[in-house]
C-alpha cells in the first residue's frame, strides 16, 4: 500500500506568504508582496516569520533573461552562535526563504503559484560571517519545470569595493518539487 499525499488546501494556501500573487507582473513587487504579507498578520511563532519580518530586505529581482533576486540583511545576536557567527542551520533557511522568492516572478495561474518542498538543499560554508556584519544573498534561477525548480544562490559580503577577493562567505544549489497533485 503506498502511503497517501496529504493535498494543500485552500485554508492552508490562504495563509499569509504561502502563495505568490501571480496578477502582480513586476518581479520586484511581486516578491515584495510575498514578504509584505508576513508584515500584515499577528505575528506567529513559524521559524521563518522574524526573517521575513524583520530581517532580510529585498533589494532587486529580474524576470529575464535570467530570473533573479537580490536580498540583504544585518546578522543579528539571535541568529549566532555563542562564538558570534551567524549560526550555519540559520544560514540555509535564509537560503530556503531567498530560493523559494526568486521563483517568484516565473509563477503564473497553476505554476509554481507557491514555494513547493525543498527536495535538497546543498550549502557550502567558506568562511563565518560575524554578528552585525551586512549581508547579501543572490539567488538566481537555473531551471524551472512542471515538477522541478533548481537555483543557486551566494551568501555575499555586500560591498564587493571593499573586498575584491574572498567576498564570498557561502553558496548553495537548491532543488524543489512542486506538484498540482499538492492542490485541491
Amino acid at each position: 500500500m503506498s502511503p497517501t499525499r496529504s493535498k494543500y488546501t485552500a485554508d492552508i494556501l490562504a495563509r499569509p506568504g504561502l502563495t505568490f500573487d501571480t496578477e502582480i507582473r513586476d518581479p520586484k513587487q511581486r516578491i515584495q508582496a510575498y514578504m509584505d504579507a508576513y508584515k500584515q498578520n499577528p505575528p506567529s511563532k513559524s521559524i521563518d516569520e522574524s526573517l521575513l519580518r524583520d530581517h532580510l530586505e529585498l533589494i532587486d529581482a529580474s524576470a529575464g533573461p535570467q530570473i533573479s533576486a537580490s536580498f540583504r540583511m544585518r546578522v543579528s545576536p539571535e541568529y549566532c552562535s555563542r562564538m558570534g557567527n551567524m549560526h550555519g542551520g540559520l544560514i540555509s533557511l535564509v537560503f530556503d526563504l531567498c530560493t523559494t522568492m526568486c521563483a517568484a516572478p516565473a509563477a503564473r495561474s497553476n505554476f509554481w503559484t507557491f514555494g513547493g518542498v525543498s527536495r535538497t538543499l546543498n550549502v557550502t560554508f567558506l568562511r563565518s560571517v560575524r554578528q552585525g556584519s551586512w549581508v547579501r544573498i543572490h539567488c538566481e534561477l537555473l531551471h524551472i519545470g512542471s515538477r522541478l525548480c533548481m537555483t543557486c544562490l551566494y551568501f555575499l559580503f555586500p560591498f564587493l569595493y571593499l573586498c575584491p577577493l574572498g567576498c564570498l562567505f557561502a553558496l548553495a544549489c537548491w532543488v524543489r518539487f512542486w506538484d498540482t497533485d499538492f492542490l485541491i
